[in-house]
């Protein structure tokens, strides 16, 4: 369910939804990670592309004109893909070969492909420099504003705007439109879903950076960080998510953990409003049984447990939490049916 203005629902009609409806199709196979887009994106089961809503920079492809919108699926490209993570306007793909693709807006360079400025949008897809790149679905992710990857010797590249040290990288400022390495280390393992900063080492140790206003980096303070730091000793984390000063995480023993601003109670631990702040890691209840498939985005997010039922947290406003309501929620509620994958559109 949530906001249809654009016909990002892909349900032919611009008409918002307060609980689920069933999108036309049975054949698809897996929703995109990264953050919401203005495009949305799916992929099939014979690993094409398809997409529906806003083709704003041409994020739907290049037969779609832009500025425009489509209120059902249209196939993005001809091309068969690994995997792939939409930003707000781009998208970003892997294929089996090791090769990486990106398409849609590239105003910060966010594409990887050199150019740096407004005009660079690209409306078919354009290979970004390498064939090591990742095919993991945790193992790389965009944003509107920058993309990270975990390469096939688990080091970490990241490309894209730089605001408070998002990029990692020990400086606050540049952008870069081609692939830059964080650190020299080759123990990476998954990064933050979201495309913001932070990603978990194949030890099991969390480490966050960049813009750090509400605590999200979970480092018990408030300071921005230019490179990886450490979220406290743990050696469990399984997936994290972060977007728009909120982070939310699991961990192998199934908990459910979060952290930075409670957006209408987003945090999930049944405080109300936008005050509460957590800059460490808060344990959700006290469940053992939720899944590493996560989505946030910002105001509310989403999460499923290993038995397939779908709980949402947060603001409310056009019925985005599906539970047939518009009334905010602090503490998950659970959606009806079973599920497989999510995705905060």
């Amino acid at each position: 369910g949530g906001n249809q203005s654009s016909g990002q629902l892909g349900l032919n009609d611009e008409v918002d939804r307060s609980s689920p409806v069933q999108i036309p199709g049975t054949d698809y196979a897996r929703l995109p990670n990264g953050h919401y887009g203005y495009g949305v994106g799916v992929m099939k089961s014979n690993k094409t592309l398809w997409g529906w809503g806003r083709g704003d920079h041409g994020i739907l492809g290049p037969n779609i004109p832009t500025p425009a919108q489509r209120s059902s699926p249209v196939q993005i490209s001809t091309s068969t893909w690994a995997n792939f993570s939409v930003g707000k306007e781009l998208v970003i793909a892997t294929k089996s070969d090791g090769t990486m693709w990106g398409w849609g807006e590239n105003y910060y360079g966010n594409l990887g492909l050199n150019e740096n400025n407004h005009p660079a949008q690209k409306s078919s897809p354009c290979q970004i420099p390498g064939t090591t790149w990742p095919t993991g679905l945790d193992q790389f992710a965009a944003s509107s504003e920058r993309t990270m990857a975990i390469k096939t010797n688990a080091s970490l590249w990241t490309w894209g705007r730089n605001y408070s040290g998002d990029l990692g990288n020990n400086e606050n400022d540049n952008a870069y439109s081609s692939p830059i390495q964080i650190g020299t280390d080759t123990t990476w393992a998954k990064v933050a879903q979201g495309g913001e900063g932070g990603a978990i080492k194949t030890n099991g140790t969390l480490w966050c950076w960049g813009y750090n206003s509400s605590g999200q980096a979970g480092v018990n303070d408030r300071t921005h960080r230019s490179s990886p730091t450490q979220v406290g000793t743990d050696t469990t984390w399984r997936s994290f998510f972060q977007k728009d000063q909120v982070s939310l995480a699991t961990k192998t023993n199934g908990t459910l953990w979060s952290w930075g601003y409670a957006h209408y109670g987003c945090l999930g631990h049944n405080e109300g409003g936008n005050t509460p702040l957590k800059s460490s890691p808060t344990q959700i209840g006290a469940g053992t049984d939720w899944s590493a498939t996560l989505a946030v985005k910002g105001t509310w997010w989403a999460a499923l447990k290993t038995n397939g039922t779908m709980w949402i947290c947060g603001a409310n406003y056009q019925g985005v939490v599906g539970d047939n309501s518009r009334t905010n929620r602090s503490s998950p509620v659970q959606i009806p049916g079973t599920w497989v994958d999510i995705w905060a559109a």
